[in-house]
């Protein structure tokens, strides 16, 4: 049973080994191939031939030039098969790198352009994109690319005061960015977006009617944009600065209270180092022992009818810590229409507002509360 087994093996070997096609390896070589195909173009063709009456040698001539023709034609086609595949595959390489590259560079100039403020690493960042490009972005991308880098320095140097910054980190630097400035960073990158995907070739692109669309988008967007701008411009003139007495004009504010407001903002600004901005809708108080001067309460109106002080802190996501701030402050002794306080949910924070007269007891409670507020959250733990 062995041997048996053995010898089936080792036949099955043999049989495995044997190629089974073996005219496959013959036509691989161009001479051998004219002569296999000659003499069965021969044979097959001999028929024909003797109806012709052609002679042997005619016959044979015949026979090899049309297995050389056969075998050209054949290696043309193969050839040029190959040389499609390999195109297809190239441009299919091609495509994918360049929707990466976009991509990349379009995160990070869209990033800028909704940003507040430009840092030098954003415009190392611009510069890597960038350079990442020439290698297979298009043409009209690249030139988008730098228009939006160009207009980057332009902003940068036309800001004569130097950018805050620390002297040992320039990668802190920063230009703030006004909203014409951001306006005119949107439009270069709209316009680098549209010329990224004409860059893509892609079959929606082919029949040459959608540059049109696609400038018509991009205008539609501008538009879209300036209406935008002229909110955020009506919004930036709201919280642009004035003095007190602009502020008593624009709030109304009677002058038998205008007194009160100002014993108040100097109560704020002495005994707690807070400074006031005035705006046309408020009077903010930041920090000034805070390292970003953050805003720790406003004062948006005083009423008309009684002089009521309508108070607010700045919001926080910490609503128990806020809770305890009212609890732990002295309140019980004043009556509740001198001074009303409460916490309540501003979008996804919370915030204590304060309905309140101005007198001595009530600014000795509000100032109690504003310290316990700067102690817990504008004190470095």
């Amino acid at each position: 049973m062995d041997h048996s087994s053995e010898k089936m093996d080792h036949s099955s070997e043999k049989t495995s080994s044997k190629k089974p096609y073996p005219f496959i390896n013959l036509i691989r070589h161009p001479a051998a191939s004219i002569a296999f195909i000659s003499i069965f173009a021969f044979l097959g063709f001999g028929t024909v031939f003797r109806l012709v009456e052609v002679s042997m040698g005619v016959q044979a001539i015949t026979a090899a030039f049309g297995a050389l023709f056969i075998i050209l034609s054949t290696k043309f086609l193969m050839e040029h098969e190959s040389d499609s595949n390999h195109k297809a595959d190239k441009k299919n390489e091609i495509f994918k790198k360049n929707v990466q590259l976009y991509g990349d560079a379009a995160k990070s100039i869209i990033g800028v352009a909704n940003k507040n403020e430009l840092q030098q690493k954003d415009l190392s960042e611009l510069f890597k994109n960038h350079s990442d490009l020439f290698l297979h972005g298009s043409i009209d991308a690249v030139a988008a690319s730098a228009e939006f880098i160009n207009c980057c320095q332009k902003i940068m140097s036309e800001q004569q005061s130097a950018p805050t910054q620390d002297e040992d980190e320039d990668e802190d630097s920063f230009w703030t960015l006004t909203t014409e400035n951001k306006a005119h960073l949107w439009k270069k990158a709209v316009n680098f977006l549209s010329c990224a995907r004409k860059g893509l070739h892609l079959l929606d692109d082919e029949n040459g009617k959608q540059d049109q669309k696609i400038e018509e988008q991009k205008e539609r967007f501008n538009a879209l944009h300036d209406v935008a701008e002229a909110q955020v411009v009506e919004i930036v003139k709201a919280r642009e600065a004035i003095n007190i007495q602009e502020w008593f004009n624009v709030k109304k504010i009677s002058k038998s209270y205008q007194e009160d407001v100002s014993k108040f903002i100097d109560t704020l600004e002495r005994q707690l180092n807070l400074k006031a901005k005035f705006t046309k809708t408020q009077i903010s108080f930041a920090d000034k022992d805070h390292e970003k001067f953050a805003r720790v309460i406003y004062l948006n109106n005083v009423t008309k009818k009684d002089g009521e002080f309508r108070l607010g802190f700045s919001s926080k996501p910490d609503r128990k810590t806020l809770e305890e701030i009212v609890e732990n402050t002295n309140i019980e002794a004043l009556e509740k229409k001198k001074f009303e306080v409460q916490v309540h949910p501003y979008k996804d924070e919370y915030g204590i507002n304060i309905n309140m007269k101005y007198d001595p007891l009530n600014m000795n409670a509000l100032v109690e509360m504003i310290k316990k507020y700067k102690e817990h959250f504008h004190t470095k733990r």
